[in-house]
């Protein structure tokens, strides 16, 4: 693991918004929390999609000898000419995406061994479909999720296990072009007792329980996008993503960060900075806002303008106890508002919500 952690920040700079993990370096996230791994073997109705080419195989270098593939159509049609492959999470009952991802086939490894693929967090319901390949043909239904009285146990990352052949997919490959799919794996990432993030935590943080929320999972910057709000893609940032404030708001105030609650009306907390406690060198640091008492209907907010937020609601327990504790957010600033003499655009970015008891 210690090998994921380091080659993690080196992947952030090169995936765009989707963790590649190798097959042997298995997220440490799948033994610290409960979860469910389902191998091709056990895939069900791969018959179904036979007309679209899917097939299942014998494969000695996936997990339980089987896989699903995608080699040839069973009329011709071309499976692998797509410059992109999309995968995600489809909701049969609402009709919806709950989560996507599309890999350029430049940022495939050239390696032809299955990888992990991170497709994102998902509020997982009844009847939901795991689907990969443009065309939709590698697919798998699920009715087992998605029940929980608890919303938190119903919060799942979803993980594909991917092998690419062939030059297609590999540049110079003499092997056949082909898609294949070992396993699918269901994390329960928003326990209450997670223990470390997807990326090394500072040293004070260490040992202590925590709970966070990444760029990826951000759900309010539709709310203030025509005042300038937005999520980019940011190789410093830990998840490859984060939220950014730029020229669409004034920075001449002094930059500030606090926790409101919509229930109660009252600041939680408040962390405003000056010119001595802001830092000067363009990069993320973790700040403190301060010890928090969560409450239902809690946000953090960021920027005088208050345009910057994300409400905090899968961070409450159930366990009155375990609300209690120390909100820290990932801020990057930028631009001469903030920096004197810097030559970079006046912007605010998050990256990172973390909540630590």
């Amino acid at each position: 693991m210690k090998n994921f952690i380091v080659k993690s920040a080196v992947f952030c700079a090169v995936i765009l918004s989707f963790f590649v993990l190798r097959a042997a370096e298995v997220p440490s996230k799948f033994k610290e929390f409960e979860s469910v791994t389902v191998q091709a073997k056990d895939f069900k109705r791969i018959s179904a999609f036979a007309k679209l080419g899917l097939e299942s195989v014998d494969d000695p270098d996936a997990a339980g000898g089987k896989a699903i593939a995608l080699k040839k159509h069973p009329k011709g049609k071309d499976l692998h000419s797509a410059k992109d492959f999309k995968f995600g999470v489809y909701c049969e009952t609402t009709k919806k995406t709950l989560a996507s991802r599309i890999i350029p086939k430049s940022a495939l490894p050239q390696d032809e061994k299955y990888h992990f693929y991170r497709i994102g967090k998902i509020t997982a319901s009844k009847s939901m479909t795991v689907f990969a390949h443009n065309s939709w043909a590698m697919q798998q239904k699920f009715t087992r999720f998605g029940s929980s009285a608890d919303a938190r146990e119903n919060i799942l990352e979803v993980y594909l296990s991917i092998k690419f052949t062939g030059s297609a997919y590999v540049k110079n490959s003499a092997k056949e072009n082909g898609v294949f799919i070992d396993r699918i794996v269901f994390v329960k990432s928003a326990m209450p007792t997670r223990k470390a993030a997807d990326s090394p935590l500072p040293e004070e943080l260490q040992g202590r329980e925590i709970v966070e929320l990444c760029a990826t999972d951000f759900t309010h910057v539709k709310k203030y996008a025509s005042k300038g709000l937005k999520i980019v893609n940011d190789p410093e940032s830990c998840c490859g993503k984060a939220m950014t404030l730029g020229s669409g708001a004034s920075h001449k105030a002094a930059f500030q960060i606090g926790v409101y609650s919509n229930k109660s009306k009252k600041r939680l907390a408040f962390k405003p900075f000056t010119a001595g406690n802001a830092a000067k060198d363009e990069k993320y640091h973790l700040i403190s806002v301060g010890k928090v008492t969560l409450e239902a209907d809690v946000m953090v907010w960021a920027h005088r303008s208050w345009l910057m937020q994300q409400r905090l609601n899968r961070f409450v327990a159930a366990d009155p106890v375990k609300n209690s504790g120390e909100l820290f957010v990932s801020v990057k600033l930028t631009g001469p508002a903030y920096v004197q003499g810097s030559s970079s655009a006046d912007a605010v970015y998050i990256d990172r919500i973390i909540f630590a008891r």
